[in-house]
């Protein structure tokens, strides 16, 4: 996923940043770096993971939150849903 298609998904899916940054489980600053591709600051290329490209592309297709329970009984999601 390029910083470009990231932006456009984000632009789709999501009004603000925020929220994709909620539904993904990220802070607004990685979803701000994923869309420009640089890191601020010290202006350095940014890779989007291959699980953050995976996660948007279950967003997109309308996939529900994968929820799994563990040993201790956590219920763990590699997204939110955002209304």
């Amino acid at each position: 996923m390029t910083p470009h298609d990231f932006a456009e998904w984000r632009g789709r899916f999501f009004k603000t940043r925020v929220k994709a940054a909620l539904a993904l489980g990220l802070g607004v600053t990685a979803v701000a770096q994923y869309e420009t591709g640089l890191r601020r600051g010290r202006r350095t290329a940014v890779f989007i993971p291959y699980h953050i490209g995976l996660a948007c592309a279950a967003i997109a297709m309308g996939l529900p939150a994968y929820k799994s329970s563990n040993k201790e009984g956590r219920r763990d999601a590699p997204y939110r849903q955002i209304s």
